[in-house]
């Protein structure tokens, strides 16, 4: 069952607005709205793979596409032992688009004593983006404010220069 319940009213830009998405489709629609934020900078605290098996490949290389095509660069912090270097752009086996790897992601590994990484938090524009990918809990909350979304930024930012470059692909700075 897809739920989608917004816990404001009609608001005024300048109100902090809260929505909560419940279901797989919902968290399609959200992965859809942050992908069509043109010319952006979208921060991921990144719980692991957990998007791409709810999704699947098709519906992860169609997002990766459209953040292409809208000239969204990608940030991304893991602690996934799993997380490796990207050493050539034409094999990895978790996309073919090579565009999205030489142009719009950059990715570095933050140690799990620095920050455990458990959930996924997306921070984009002026949103703030939380996904739960539990077996029966698959949820998602957008935060609407742009004060909220600018701690965030800020939070990532310090926890990026504290992560490790793993590859060419994490020694981007903003």
């Amino acid at each position: 069952m897809t739920t989608i319940l917004s816990l404001t009213s009609q608001s005024a830009p300048t109100e902090t607005i809260v929505h909560f998405y419940r279901g797989k489709k919902s968290l399609a629609y959200l992965e859809n709205k942050k992908a069509n934020c043109v010319n952006e900078n979208l921060f991921i605290f990144d719980a692991g793979d957990l998007w791409f098996n709810i999704h699947g490949r098709d519906f992860a290389e169609k997002m990766r596409q459209k953040y292409v095509d809208n000239n969204i660069k990608i940030y991304e912090l893991q602690n996934s032992p799993a997380i490796t270097a990207v050493k050539d752009i034409n094999k990895v086996d978790w996309t073919s688009n090579t565009a999205y790897l030489s142009d719009h992601y950059y990715h570095r590994r933050i140690s799990k004593k620095l920050l455990d990484l458990s959930q996924d938090i997306y921070i984009i524009k002026d949103g703030i983006y939380m996904h739960n990918y539990n077996q029966d809990d698959i949820v998602g909350i957008e935060i609407v404010s742009k004060n909220y979304a600018q701690v965030l930024k800020q939070l990532f930012i310090l926890a990026w220069n504290q992560a490790k470059i793993i590859d060419k692909f994490g020694g981007r700075n903003f």
